[in-house]
């Protein structure tokens, strides 16, 4: 059985948990498949072992006769770090005050695969640090993939639905946490979700679109709200460390209803670019009487050896429901945008991987091995973010959920390629009223982060 051939497309399903990815096009070899995955985990590897690259380090299950290959891995993520908080009046500090420091477990997440007969695979993960009081709030994906049809892939259940760039990247970006504006509005709904979706990939792009409800979670609450989601990437250069990436994402939903209300609602919230407190600092509310809304967004990226750019636009559309005799409410416009630069200073470079449109692990030139020399990889990144959350102030309907401008500064020690350490510095500049009284300033956090993938 050729390892290679069989785990092709899988990192994005088992690791970074927002990304559909499917198999490479039949008429390529299994050589091609082979030198692509080397490629994945580094140029250069002499110990290039396909199975530990793409499913981590622990064992897996194989029948006798090939048809199935099983495992599970698990990905953990501990948060450590402070803030320091300056409101702009003493009057009304809540927007930005008392922001929780220490130490956080972040993420915990079990993941369970398998491949059956070549065609089928079935894929589950949970988030143990999720401590809801339901079985269902942990739950992140539980799904099944029928890639029969090479080169294009079907997959239905509760999936990762179809995000950016900056938050396809998941534990795989170059800071701890997405942008305000990826946070506010590509998770809306929240990701995973329930829905089918199709991908389609090439050496140099990358398509997908589904039709997702609502998470698991959510199907005892009032929210019933669906919609058509998609992104298609395209690498004219299509080389993991040296790369051109254009690419274009969005989504259009309906939005959940109110029993008795007209129209629908929904709200956009974000938090500051560090985890350790999940108060918000910016915040819709929700927005009523809503039609539909469209979300767009706009990405680039850039890899020339350790030097890396990358830069989204991001725009939600917001129709109002004004029939039935109503007053008319304004339609609304919010939107965000970034502008990411990274340099490695032990000469890796970014690992972009155009079958996937996105970025995967970093593989150190020499692992953490002090007795032999090799200390890893050293990466440094700075992030300039906005967000901007109000239209319509003073308007009948308008919003004003806050604005804010954010600094992330980022250095990452990559041990290995399942390994690594990462301290972020987050500098936050907040514009928000809250019941007429300025809630903005400033907040300043420090954090550190432990990751490994087993």
């Amino acid at each position: 059985m050729n390892v290679s051939r069989l785990c092709a497309g899988l990192p994005a399903f088992l690791l970074a948990l927002t990304l559909g990815a499917p198999a490479a096009p039949a008429e390529d070899s299994a050589a091609a498949e082979g030198a692509e995955d080397r490629a994945l985990v580094g140029r250069g590897s002499t110990a290039y072992d396909p199975e530990k690259a793409i499913f981590g380090t622990l064992p897996r299950y194989r029948s006798p006769g090939g048809d199935v290959n099983a495992g599970i891995g698990f990905l953990l993520q501990m948060d450590a770090g402070a803030h320091k908080e300056s409101p702009n009046s003493a009057a009304a500090p809540q927007g930005i005050a008392d922001r929780k420091d220490g130490v956080r477990d972040r993420r915990g997440i079990v993941l369970a695969n398998a491949l059956l007969f070549q065609d089928y695979i079935v894929f589950g993960s949970w988030d143990l640090f999720d401590g809801g009081d339901r079985a269902t709030d942990g739950l992140r994906s539980i799904m099944a993939i029928y890639r029969g049809f090479d080169p294009l892939w079907l997959a239905v259940g509760q999936q990762p639905t179809i995000a950016p760039l900056d938050a396809a990247a998941f534990s795989d970006r170059s800071f701890m946490e997405e942008t305000m504006a990826s946070g506010a509005f590509a998770y809306t709904i929240g990701t995973p979700s329930l829905g089918v979706s199709a991908t389609h990939r090439s050496p140099n792009h990358y398509i997908r679109a589904g039709l997702f409800a609502e998470p698991i979670k959510n199907f005892d609450s009032e929210r019933e709200g669906y919609g058509l989601h998609w992104r298609a990437a395209w690498a004219p250069i299509a080389e993991r460390t040296r790369a051109a990436h254009i690419g274009f994402a969005g989504y259009w939903r309906k939005a959940p209803q109110k029993p008795g209300a007209a129209g629908g609602y929904e709200n956009f919230t974000a938090r500051p670019e560090l985890r350790i407190d999940d108060e918000l600092v910016v915040d819709t509310g929700n927005i009523e009487r809503i039609d539909d809304y469209l979300y767009t967004s706009f990405e680039l990226a850039g890899v020339w050896g350790p030097w890396s750019v990358q830069a989204e636009y991001q725009r939600v559309g917001i129709s109002r429901s004004n029939g039935g005799g109503l007053a008319p409410w304004p339609d609304l416009t919010l939107n965000g945008h970034y502008l990411v630069g990274s340099y490695f200073l032990t000469g890796e470079s970014r690992n972009y991987y155009p079958r996937f449109g996105a970025f995967w692990r970093v593989k150190p030139k020499r692992d953490f091995d002090p007795e032999n020399g090799g200390w890893g990889a050293l990466e440094a990144a700075a992030r300039l973010s906005h967000i901007d959350l109000d239209d319509g102030e003073g308007l009948a309907g308008g919003v004003a959920g806050g604005s804010s401008d954010n600094i992330t500064l980022a250095l990452n020690w990559y041990l290995t390629a399942f390994g690594r350490v990462s301290v972020n510095y987050v500098h936050a500049d907040i514009d928000r009223r809250i019941g007429g009284r300025d809630a903005g300033g400033t907040v300043d956090g420090v954090a550190v982060r432990f990751q490994w993938v087993f």
